[in-house]
């Protein structure tokens, strides 16, 4: 492996001082100071990615696996449950003996913790032809989206593991004089792959102004009470990868304190689709529960969320990929299966909101014409709000549904979730009949987007959706952020050209 930097050493240090002393007295102490210092309280787009991943969010699982076997009724997304800590792994191996005590160096102990995460190689071909690019001084883009961990949350901008492993990836290519690579990070705090298919043009493509070169998707940890039951996690590899210029895709398992992802979901998907993977559970639920050279609070900020440290470790698990694809013999290119495995309905797909109606055939706000500006920021990009081009009902606006017409195969609705009592729900119908009902209040609200799929479908037909506050809450508030409608692919192409 090349060696990394005297940053990272000096890590390694940090990190096997605090194994030693196991987390007790002073000296223990006064190092965990040092390397946990997260910068949160004072930056907005922080803290909201705090409190969406800390029992306060929505849209993944923060339980065991287990707790994913029942979906709840849209009405009841807001609070997931904490997750149990665990005091011991779930397959616990005894302490090493002193006779087999570990004789490795502290550099090999942490290589060996960077090269477990490195699950699957996928096909190499199009990152070494990225790589090659970048090399090359062509123009690369990498992009990043996920949830709170990639927004960077309890890291600095700096100390991301989406900065950091960008840097490794330009050093990689020697690209640093050239400055043709550059990063995009579209991570939002609290949210699930079904916002992730919703805002993935909107937040990379239009805000880059070009579609990336390579794309890490981190949902590992959100997709828990996911409304599509994981289609919108493939769609997002399929239209990510089917594009025209030929990205690569790479998927990115981060962990929770209490030992858990979703990557045992994803990884059959990964398999099919031929992708590289990481693993960060792998690297370092070993470290810390079997080999005892990594500990809880030098990797874990919270309960969810890594530590500037433990950004550092994701960063150079990312590296560690980029050097072995870069070191492999070249793959033959890997065509896109033409079925999806478990649906693929929104791989083409139209975000909707008040600025962006290319798929709808007629839409009236009708009671919901008021603009909510009372959303989560963007703690990246020149967005400072999460979904400003909205449609509010308020207390004044009247009883007029919200009426749109379509013709679609599948329809996702993003809507805010409020801590604030004014806040009512809305009956959904389709077609005329009811669907669902939907509450914009919860006392765990912090005007968090919350998806809900409100079409399921596999052909594309048109639909006429109605939205029409419910019973009791005609003089309350609700928020309809935006919709995202899964289409054939001949009308997006459609769709697109108009545009």
């Amino acid at each position: 492996m090349r060696k990394r930097t005297i940053a990272r050493g000096m890590l390694v240090g940090m990190m096997l001082l605090y194994a030693a002393g196991c987390g007790n007295g002073a000296d223990a102490d006064a190092d965990k100071k040092d390397v946990t210092v997260t910068v949160q309280a004072d930056d907005p787009g922080a803290d909201s990615s705090d409190k969406e991943n800390d029992g306060d969010g929505t849209g993944f699982n923060e339980g065991q696996e287990g707790e994913g076997d029942v979906t709840p009724e849209p009405t009841q997304v807001g609070i997931p449950p904490v997750p149990t800590l665990t005091t011991e792994p779930t397959a616990a191996v005894s302490p090493t003996p002193a006779a087999e005590e570990d004789t490795r160096t502290a550099e090999e102990i942490y290589d060996d913790m960077i090269a477990r995460s490195f699950l699957s190689p996928g096909n190499n071909y199009r990152i070494k032809k990225v790589l090659e690019k970048a090399r090359n001084g062509e123009d690369v883009l990498l992009a990043y989206i996920g949830g709170s961990i990639t927004e960077g949350a309890n890291a600095t901008d700096e100390t991301c593991y989406v900065t950091k492993s960008y840097d490794g990836f330009v050093e990689l290519a020697g690209a640093g004089e050239k400055g043709n690579v550059s990063f995009i990070n579209a991570g939002l705090g609290g949210t699930s792959s079904a916002l992730g298919i919703m805002r993935y043009d909107r937040d990379i493509v239009e805000l880059a102004g070009r579609k990336p070169d390579i794309v890490f998707i981190e949902f590992s940890v959100n997709d828990w009470q996911e409304p599509t039951k994981g289609e919108a996690f493939e769609s997002l590899i399929r239209r990510i990868y089917g594009a025209e210029n030929e990205p690569a895709v790479v998927l990115v398992f981060a962990v929770f304190k209490s030992r858990w992802n979703m990557q045992s979901d994803y990884i059959p998907l990964g398999k099919i689709y031929n992708l590289p993977m990481i693993s960060i559970l792998d690297a370092v639920v070993p470290a810390l529960d079997e080999e005892h050279t990594l500990s809880e609070d030098l990797f874990f900020s919270d309960i969810y969320h890594p530590t500037q440290y433990g950004h550092r470790i994701m960063a150079d698990c990312i590296t560690y990929m980029f050097e072995q694809l870069d070191a492999a013999e070249v793959d033959e290119p890997y065509a896109l299966p033409q079925q999806s495995w478990n649906g693929g309905s929104y791989e083409h797909v139209a975000m909707i909101d008040s600025t962006r109606q290319e798929a709808v055939t007629q839409l009236s706000a009708g009671g919901f014409s008021g603009k909510d500006n009372a959303l989560g920021n963007y703690r990246y990009g020149e967005r400072p709000k999460t979904f400003p081009d909205n449609w509010m009902h308020q207390a004044e606006s009247g009883d007029e549904a919200f009426r749109m017409k379509l013709s679609c195969k599948s329809l996702l609705m993003a809507y805010k979730q409020s801590g604030d009592k004014k806040f009512g729900s809305v009956d959904v119908y389709v077609d005329g009949e009811f669907v669902t009902k939907v509450d914009g209040y919860s006392d765990g609200g912090w005007n968090n987007p919350v998806p809900v799929q409100l079409i399921k479908g596999r052909e594309e037909a048109e639909h006429v959706v109605e939205i029409k506050m419910s019973e009791g809450s005609e003089d309350k508030n609700f928020s309809i952020l935006a919709f995202a409608a899964g289409l054939d692919a001949d009308a997006a192409e459609e769709g697109s050209k108009e545009e």
